[in-house]
């Protein structure tokens, strides 16, 4: 109500109820829009949800398992992975794709949105296309084209992102 174009929220499947707010406020391709967090949640309500900000607790999970494995476990201690070591990392159409794809996922998206995988989809890649170009003082900018260019800036630490831990919190 505060005239947001896009909420960034928190939580995971917690804050589903932030995208089912995101959605009474207008139709899908229309102001305003919702990222996902935590998982691909691009399906949640097709047309609203820009992307999904994915943290991909499996990559700990195998990271940890084999060190084990390897026999340099280190516990007690943190192992931060970013997007160079794929623990986190944007949704594309890629991570839409499996979601869609995989037979009980599938019963649920279609069951939660009413509608059938291939409209979900056809709703995503809309808005994407929407969002694909925009023009900022003059200069035009394919958006998923600079997404992916930033992610690649960060994977070779041309751009340094902050890690919050104990001691900078």
């Amino acid at each position: 109500d505060a005239g947001a174009d896009v909420l960034l929220r928190g939580a995971g499947e917690t804050g589903l109820g932030d995208i089912d707010a995101v959605a009474e406020r207008g139709e899908g391709g229309e102001l305003p829009f919702v990222l996902g967090v935590d998982a691909n949640q691009d399906w949640v309500q097709p047309g609203k949800v820009i992307a999904s900000m994915r943290e991909l607790v499996n990559i700990g999970t195998y990271t940890a398992i084999k060190q084990a494995y390897e026999d340099n476990f280190q516990g007690g201690t943190v192992i931060y992975l970013g997007m160079e070591d794929g623990g986190i990392g944007i949704s594309d159409l890629t991570d839409l794709d499996v979601w869609l794809n995989d037979p009980i996922l599938k019963l649920i998206i279609e069951e939660d949105t009413g509608m059938t995988v291939a409209e979900v989809r056809t709703l995503v890649v809309d808005m994407r296309d929407d969002w694909a170009n925009v023009t900022i003082d003059d200069t035009d900018y394919a958006v998923w084209d600079v997404i992916a260019d930033m992610q690649q800036d960060i994977i070779d630490g041309d751009i340094i992102v902050p890690v919050a831990n104990a001691d900078n919190i």
